[in-house]
This record gives C-alpha cells, structure tokens and sequence, in this order.
C-alpha cells in the first residue's frame, strides 16, 4: 500500500510539473504572437512615414529572432517581456512622429499651406502635381504677403555680376543652377496661374543685346528678347514706352560709353525659368556690363 502510494504521488507530481510546463509554453506563444503583431504595426507605421515624411530619419526595426532552445530556452517568458515593452515605446514614439509629419504633409502650393493657417512667410514643402504622382514634394520659399502667395525658387546666380573681357557673340556663359530640379520647377510653374523672372542688364559700351547677348530658355532655346520685352521680338522693355532713345529697340543697343540699363521681368511660363545667360560684346578697355538675374517667383 505504502509503494502505491508513492507511485500514485510520482505521477501527480509529473502530471502537475506537465501542466506547468504547457502553462509557460501557451503564455510564452501568446507573448510572441503580441511581439509579432507589434512588429508587423511598426514597420507598416514605418513605412507609411518613409511615404508622407521622408526628411524623418528612423532607425528601422526589422524582425527579431526569438530563443526556442538551449540554454537560452529559459529567459524566453523574460526575453518577450523585455521585448514586448520596447516595442510599445516604439510604437508610441512613430504614432508621435506620425501626427507631427501629419501636420507638415506637403501641401499642392503655398496658397494651401496659407488656407491651413500657415500665414508667415518661410520655407514650406510643397508638392504641385500631387502626392506620389509625377514629381517628388520640395522645398520652396513662400512670399505669403502677397495675394496669391508666391512660391519663390532661389539660384546660384542672384548676386549682381560684372562681365568684362569678352567680345565674342555668347562667350561669357553663365550657367544657372537652381534649388530644385527642372522636373519639380516644371510641374510648379504649370500648376501655377503666373510666373516671372527678373532679368537686367547694366551696361557701358556693351550693346547689340539679342544678337551678343542673349539668355537661354528652360528647355535650351535661344531667346530674342530681354526682360521686359516681347516674346518672339528682339525687343526689350524700353520699346513698350517708345522710351529707348535713337530709335533702337533696348537701350543698352545704343552701344555708346554711358551707362544705362535694359531690364525687367520675364513672364512667358513656356519659357521658364532661366536656364543660362550669354554675353559678349565687352571685349575693349571701355566696355562692361553687370547682369542681374532674380530667382523664379509663381503665384500658386
């Protein structure tokens, strides 16, 4: 009677140490199920801020492997524990970054980032053709005081600029690089209602602009006009008014050693912005000339 008795003990013993067992292995299989479900919230979050807001630099996570064997097998229920907790800081962290890049989603212009409440003038993303469409979003600088507001693009070439030493048709060549790249200037100006570009030329003995100098349009064409005049005339916008002295079409044509100035603003959205500018004509001791070049502006 007394072995029964212990036989019987040995196997509830067993029994019990068994239960426990598949107790730890059916909470330890739900504590990864959570883990996996955080996961898989995580990098689906991750991937939709890469999306919206790719200026947020994020430490991806990637799966994790978990410990089913070994000497690790144990600190498993402690491991996922640990786990578990990290990735709920985790999340919580993307779902703040989240409505942070929410708020800061690129707008289609600077009118609609006023009509959200933005009012100061600054530097705003922007995305004209629209989201994950055609051009990727950019940044310009938003002129919100003006009515529409004016998306302004800056270039490499603003400073005033002297050109002396030159006396070949087109052999100064001043290449124009702006911040943004022709593909996302394009799709602004043809979302855009109106652009413009300022374009002047101070001159002393440096004459025949449009045939020494010219400017080059944003798909490479040789333009015959200055800014101020018409399109498709060898004009500039003197010639409007009747005001270029001598009968000439730009003043600087008069080509004698006063200084004068041709200038104004270039409109033609075709056109822009202002690819490259070419001068000449500036070859003698008396001859020189200083161009301005103002960045791309359009009303959107």
């Amino acid at each position: 009677m007394a072995r029964l008795v212990r036989v019987l003990s040995v196997l509830i013993t067993l029994v019990c140490l068994g239960s426990y067992a598949d107790a730890n292995i059916s909470i330890d299989a739900a504590k990864r199920l959570k883990a996996d479900e955080l996961l898989s919230d995580i990098v689906a979050l991750q991937e939709v801020l890469a999306q919206i807001c790719p200026d947020v630099v994020l430490d991806m996570v990637s799966p994790a492997g978990y410990p089913r064997s070994g000497k690790w097998r144990s600190l498993l229920s402690i491991y996922l524990d640990f786990k578990i907790k990290r990735m709920e800081q985790r999340l919580k962290k993307l779902w703040k970054l989240f409505t942070q890049c929410e708020k800061l989603h690129p707008e289609i212009s600077c009118s609609t980032w006023k009509e959200r409440g933005f009012v100061k003038n600054g530097v705003y993303r922007i995305d004209p053709d629209g989201l994950h469409r055609g051009a990727p979003a950019f940044h310009v600088y938003c002129d919100m005081a003006t009515s529409p507001p004016t998306a302004v693009v800056h270039h490499d070439r603003e400073k005033k600029t002297q050109v002396k030493g030159y006396e070949a048709a087109g052999s100064f060549r001043v290449p124009v690089t702006y911040n943004a790249t022709k593909t996302e200037i394009a799709a602004m100006v043809k979302a855009s209602s109106s652009c413009r570009q300022l374009l002047r030329w101070d001159c002393k003995g440096a004459g025949s602009l449009t045939s020494y100098t010219w400017w080059v349009s944003c798909d490479g064409a040789k333009m015959s006009y200055w800014g101020g005049g018409e399109p498709g005339k060898y004009t500039c916008a003197c010639q409007k008014s009747n005001a270029c002295g001598k009968g000439k079409t730009c003043n600087c044509n008069n080509n004698d050693y006063v200084w004068r100035y041709d200038g104004g603003y270039l409109m033609d959205k075709n056109t822009l912005p202002v690819s490259e500018l070419r001068f000449g004509d500036t070859g003698d001791n008396n001859e020189e000339g200083y161009y301005t070049l103002g960045p791309l502006r359009c009303n959107n």
